[in-house]
């Protein structure tokens, strides 16, 4: 079996949390409407800030505590307590927390 891509793997994750989605809905509506839906985001939150709180929700809903405002760490951290091998390379960690974050 072939490895998925970033971004297969990232359409993916969110078409299944938002429960389906058209072919041709883009990928930052699918990540907008699930985000918002997962916790208190408000509309006007930038992607980058809804990121980062979503980030933080994977952390504390798996017994961690988020220690930094940067997203390649909060990825680290995300893939650390979904009981991942955590490496430097952010686009690895995103493919590790689609994968894990089921």
């Amino acid at each position: 079996m072939a490895r998925k891509s970033l971004s297969e793997l990232e359409r993916k994750y969110f078409v299944e949390k938002v429960g389906g989605a058209e072919t041709n809905e883009p990928l930052n509506g699918l990540k907008r409407r699930y985000w918002l839906s997962s916790f208190s985001g408000d509309r006007n939150t930038g992607m980058n800030d809804l990121e980062k709180d979503w980030l933080r929700k994977i952390i504390n809903d798996n017994g961690g505590t988020p220690t930094s405002d940067y997203l390649s760490t909060l990825y680290v951290e995300a893939v650390a307590t979904l009981s991942g091998d955590p490496t430097k390379y952010i686009n690895e960690n995103k493919k590790q927390v689609y994968i894990l974050d089921i």
